[in-house]
């Protein structure tokens, strides 16, 4: 099978390597039907890392007390949204990502 250069490589090349790897995967696939599912794994590396990051910034600054209440609501729900990731789904990693993109 012959490749193309991909329109997509100054995405490729800004991206971490494991997205850069997903998306990749995601362009090379031959059917529509395999291109579609490996387009879900993509977004879901997309989340999971997302969440990661916000997590590890989360525990970086956990050791300041917080300065107001809704501070304090945030460190509470970033410390339960981590104590769920004994067995995460999609959506526990989704939980994490969200408050922190704001």
């Amino acid at each position: 099978m012959e490749h193309t250069e991909l329109a997509d490589r100054p995405l490729l090349l800004s991206l971490p390597l494991p997205l850069a790897q997903a998306w990749r995967r995601t362009l090379y696939m031959e059917s529509p039907n395999a291109s579609h599912e490996r387009a879900l794994y993509t977004l879901e590396a997309t989340v999971k890392y997302c969440a990661s990051a916000a997590a590890s910034a989360w525990l970086m600054t956990r050791e300041s007390t917080p300065a107001d209440e809704k501070s304090a609501k945030a460190a509470a729900a970033a410390l339960d949204a981590c104590s769920k990731l004994v067995r995460p789904s999609l959506g526990h990693w989704t939980g994490m990502a969200a408050p922190d993109s704001k």
